[in-house]
C-alpha cells in the first residue's frame, strides 16, 4: 500500500470572500466617484480577482471598462479577456490590458482597434494617459477622416 499524500496550499490561494452577481459603489463627498459589477467575485489577501468586470467611473472624463477577467492589485487592474475601455473621445478593444489607477495610465501590449471621433487606429503597444489625453502606440495603421465620424 502506498502512503497518502496530502498537498497543502498556502493561504494566499484560498479567498477570504466570494461574491456573486454583485454591484460595489465608491461614494465621497462629490457624489458617485466608481461603480463595478462583476459576475464572480474572489477576495484574497493581496488581491481581488472578478470574473465578468464592468466598471464605470464618474471623474471627468467619465470612463468605462469591460473584460472577462481582472485583477486589482495594489492599484493596478490587471484585465485579460475581450478589453473594452471607453472615455467621451477615445474607444479601444484588446484581448489584454494594464490599468495604472493612480496614474491613471492604461497599456495594452497585444494587437488594439483604437476609434476616436477622427480616426480608427490599429496597433501594438498601446499606452493611453488618461489624465493627459495623451495616445501613444507602436506598428499602427490609421484611417483618418477629414469630418469628424458620428
Amino acid at each position: 500500500m502506498k502512503p497518502y499524500r496530502l498537498d497543502i496550499k498556502g493561504a494566499k490561494d484560498i479567498p477570504e470572500v466570494v461574491f456573486k452577481d454583485f454591484v460595489t459603489y465608491e461614494i465621497n463627498e462629490n457624489g458617485l466617484e466608481t461603480k463595478l459589477f462583476g459576475q464572480i467575485g474572489k477576495k484574497y489577501k493581496d488581491r481581488l480577482e472578478i470574473e465578468g468586470v464592468r466598471y464605470f467611473g464618474y471623474k471627468k472624463p467619465k470612463e468605462e471598462l469591460k473584460a472577462k477577467k481582472g485583477v486589482y492589485k495594489k492599484d493596478i487592474v490587471y484585465l485579460y479577456g475581450k478589453v473594452f475601455y471607453k472615455t467621451k473621445d477615445i474607444s479601444f478593444f484588446s484581448e489584454q490590458a494594464k490599468y495604472d489607477t493612480k496614474q491613471e495610465i492604461i497599456k495594452s501590449k497585444p494587437r488594439f482597434s483604437l476609434f476616436t471621433k477622427s480616426a480608427e487606429v490599429v496597433g501594438t503597444d498601446l499606452i493611453y494617459y488618461r489624465n493627459k489625453g495623451k495616445i501613444l502606440a507602436k506598428n499602427i495603421e490609421a484611417k483618418i477622416y477629414e469630418k469628424k465620424r458620428k
